[in-house]
C-alpha cells in the first residue's frame, strides 16, 4: 500500500490510504479544530455546523464500517473530503 502524509494541526501523520485510517485522520482534524475553537458558542453558526458535521461524520463512519464497499458511492467520498478540507485548514 502507498503511504500518505497528512498535516493535521502542524503534526505530520503518515498512514496508508485505507478507509479506516482516513476516518482516523478526519477525526483528528475535527478534534483539533474544536480545541482551537473551544471558546466558540455552540449556538453560533460555526458551532452548529460543527455539531451537524460531527453527526454526519458518525453516520458516514458507520456506513463505511458496516456496509460493503460496493454500496459506498462517490458522493460519500466527496463528502468525507469536504469535511476534511473544512476542518484541516
Amino acid at each position: 500500500m502507498t503511504k500518505v502524509k497528512y498535516n493535521v494541526g502542524g503534526v505530520i501523520v503518515k498512514t496508508d490510504n485505507s478507509i479506516p485510517n482516513k476516518f482516523r485522520v478526519l477525526k483528528m482534524a475535527m478534534d483539533n479544530w474544536s480545541k482551537k475553537n473551544r471558546n466558540l458558542s455552540i449556538d453560533s453558526t460555526e458551532g452548529r455546523k460543527y455539531g451537524d458535521d460531527a453527526d454526519r461524520y458518525n453516520k458516514l463512519k458507520e456506513l463505511f464500517e458496516y456496509h460493503k464497499p460496493d454500496f459506498i458511492k462517490k458522493r460519500h467520498m466527496i463528502e468525507v473530503n469536504d469535511l476534511f478540507k473544512r476542518y484541516n485548514t
